[in-house]
């Protein structure tokens, strides 16, 4: 029986130094019936022209050019391009195990999924290399329900849109919401929700750069509203579907809200402009409607019952003995 085509979609921006140990990963993959897709996405330095010295040397590999929309409208652009049966992304500052496809289809195939996820690793400047969770697990059949409650958990099983192979049929083209951060937290539910069955394995297929520079680690105001909205996205399309996992879900975004009201006060720019006190108040009443049960810690309930009767002194605590 014939491998199945199975697209590998590729954003480019501005990754310049990043970009060849990238693609090289790609196309050394065990796994040869592949579709590559490098999606430039109006990036200004020389990315346009190394994805066009790719295609020449590897015939699988297609490269789109386009111009500059964001990382969503990227994977949306390679999403529609691509012909494959399975579909996985790839970030262009990241690198892939060269067993990475083989291992994820090879589970897909055998437990008849619609998903499967690896595990990976954190690589940061210095050469520091960082397993992201490291107990040892067995490879696991999930239902979608298990996998959604892990994924509140936010432990063995992230939102990230790579690390995973999907099956094209739970994919939709326009999957990805346009001019979003968070991008992957909005539709990660929507997905699990799909899916019949999702395989974990605990093998470490995926090296995630730490790049001081990369999108995640804006603070920006936008990025934090946008955060918010992803969560309540999350929520809410979880509350409809399987609202027996409220706890998880109130959990999850009790955690995700604190992520939040932590960068906002580490954002020394933007700290007590009008947006920069939106933001905050918006936090401020979505956490307070959260049952305390939700909030992890002794601290981070100690400020919670300030927040909700005395903001000033919540301040207060929080910059000095609430973080962490």
């Amino acid at each position: 029986m014939s491998e199945p085509l199975i697209s590998i979609i590729v954003p480019v921006y501005k990754v310049e130094k990043f970009l060849e140990q990238c693609v090289q990963s790609v196309i050394s993959q065990t796994y040869s019936n592949l579709e590559i897709i490098l999606v430039d996405d109006g990036s200004p330095d020389r990315c346009p022209q190394l994805c066009d010295e790719w295609s020449r040397k590897d015939s699988r590999i297609k490269v789109i050019h386009k111009q500059n929309g964001g990382l969503s409208d990227a994977r949306n652009f390679g999403i529609r391009a691509a012909r494959g049966e399975y579909l996985a992304f790839v970030d262009s500052d990241d690198w892939i195990s060269p067993y990475m496809i083989s291992k994820l289809y090879e589970a897909c195939a055998q437990f008849e999924a619609e998903m499967s996820i690896c595990q990976f690793e954190m690589v940061y400047d210095d050469g520091k290399r960082e397993k992201y969770v490291e107990e040892e697990y067995p490879t696991e059949v999930l239902s979608s329900k298990e996998a959604l409650k892990l994924l509140l958990q936010d432990k063995r099983i992230t939102s990230h849109a790579w690390r995973k192979l999907y099956k094209r049929e739970i994919i939709k083209d326009e999957m990805f919401p346009k001019g979003k951060y968070y991008e992957d937290v909005y539709i990660m539910p929507e997905l699990f929700l799909r899916c019949n069955k999702i395989v974990y394995l605990n093998d470490v297929l995926y090296y995630y750069r730490q790049n001081p520079t990369g999108i995640v680690k804006s603070n920006s105001i936008k990025s934090n509203f946008d955060f918010m909205e992803a969560l309540q996205t999350q929520y809410l399309k979880i509350m409809q579907k399987m609202p027996d996992l409220q706890v998880y879900a109130e959990g999850s975004m009790c955690r995700g809200l604190y992520m939040i009201w932590e960068n906002l006060d580490n954002n020394k720019e933007e700290k007590g402009t009008p947006a920069w006190k939106k933001c905050r108040e918006r936090v401020r009443e979505e956490l307070v409607a959260l049952p305390e049960d939700s909030v992890p810690g002794k601290r981070r309930k100690i400020h919670f019952k300030l927040l909700k009767r005395a903001p000033l002194a919540a301040d207060i605590y929080f910059r000095f003995l609430g973080k962490g």
